[in-house]
């Protein structure tokens, strides 16, 4: 939750997405809470530096050990490509 730059009310988060190839930016979008307001924004969230050294001497995740709900395996996959120009739904 980010309070709102305007009347400083709650917000909610609409969406995000990372910025960069590092993904060490992330851009999220947020609208708020206050019905009278109602202001969407967005914010630029980045890694300044690290806080303690990284544990593991391989560079490599081990996925296979996470819990499936970590691999995003459970997830809806959509198709984002392009319709046909012919298809007669439209």
């Amino acid at each position: 939750m980010f309070p709102c730059p305007i009347c400083g009310a709650s917000s909610r988060t609409r969406t995000s997405r990372m910025e960069n190839k590092e993904r060490t930016i992330r851009r999220t979008y947020y609208q708020c809470n206050n019905l009278e307001c109602g202001v969407s924004f967005y914010t630029l969230q980045s890694v300044i530096g690290l806080v303690g050294k990284n544990k593991t001497e391989d560079k490599s995740i081990p996925w296979e050990d996470l819990p499936s709900s970590h691999r995003g395996r459970n997830q809806l996959n959509f198709d984002l490509k392009p319709e046909d120009e012919t298809d007669e739904r439209h």
